[in-house]
């Protein structure tokens, strides 16, 4: 038998633990070395779902598995091998913050009510992508400073939107936008006129023809703008998180082929 390199045959089990994650138990029972390449890989990606939810090739995060990771696992395996994040479902939370506060790297968070208690450990998170609630973070936590996608959950009960846009509009970073819910169709073209880094302004929305017709016209003769009806979240984030199709690289797609007027620049329902 002809033996591999050793980082040729890492790259092959890396990729195969990558493709099908619900693999790496029976893939960690192939020798010693093997399990220390792969084992990391099947917390890169924490996804908690109810009991009636599941995503294909992806192992099931229960409060059973929390207790068993706390038990096994060190404070450096978790700082070194979660990197995403997300919390759906009724939980146990004293459980999820004992795990979130040894995930010192995740730099993908999706959690719509963040507790206040959370904060502490949240803000020392490397976070790129943030998925919450409008309500869960004040717009002016440092946090969001670091950001370069974020998908607010909007409700009824906005506050002071004008001040709420100048702050969105100025975060260094940020890049992708998206809001779910019509509060901010009257300001988007205000986020956008201002904002001198987003590329991508997506609107989550299944019933835009409530908007009233001033409002649509300000803010479609920017091509950044994007509505695109619900699809489903859950999947999408890790289509996403696996470096698939997303909704903001259809977003995107859809943003440069207006730019290059091979869609009408007008038409901003995607697709």
């Amino acid at each position: 038998m002809i033996a591999l390199p050793p980082e040729l045959e890492r790259e092959i089990f890396e990729t195969c633990a990558f493709s099908r994650p619900v693999s790496i138990p029976k893939l960690m029972l192939v020798a010693q070395y093997v399990k220390e390449w792969v084992e990391p890989l099947l917390y890169r990606t924490i996804l908690t779902l109810g009991y009636n939810h599941s995503i294909e090739d992806l192992p099931r995060f229960t409060e059973a598995t929390f207790s068993s990771m706390l038990r096994r696992k060190s404070p450096v395996f978790f700082q070194n091998a979660v990197r995403h994040f997300m919390l759906m479902g009724l939980f146990n939370y004293s459980k999820v913050e004992a795990i979130l506060t040894l995930c010192t790297g995740v730099e993908d968070l999706c959690i719509l009510d963040i507790p206040e208690s959370w904060m502490p450990f949240i803000t020392s998170f490397p976070l790129r992508r943030l998925y919450t609630s409008f309500r869960a973070i004040p717009l002016t936590h440092p946090i969001f400073s670091r950001l370069t996608h974020l998908h607010l959950q909007m409700d009824d009960n906005t506050g002071d939107t004008e001040s709420t846009c100048t702050i969105l509009a100025t975060l260094p970073k940020l890049t992708h936008l998206s809001f779910s819910g019509g509060a901010f169709v009257a300001l988007s073209h205000k986020i956008l006129a201002l904002s001198r880094s987003i590329c991508v302004l997506v609107l989550i929305q299944q019933c835009p023809s409530r908007w009233i017709d001033a409002e649509v016209t300000k803010v479609v003769r920017d091509v950044r703008f994007v509505v695109m009806p619900h699809r489903n979240f859950i999947e999408d984030w890790y289509t996403g998180v696996r470096g698939g199709k997303c909704y903001w690289s259809d977003a995107e797609t859809f943003v440069a082929k207006r730019q290059t007027r091979e869609i009408d620049p007008q038409h901003f329902f995607w697709p």
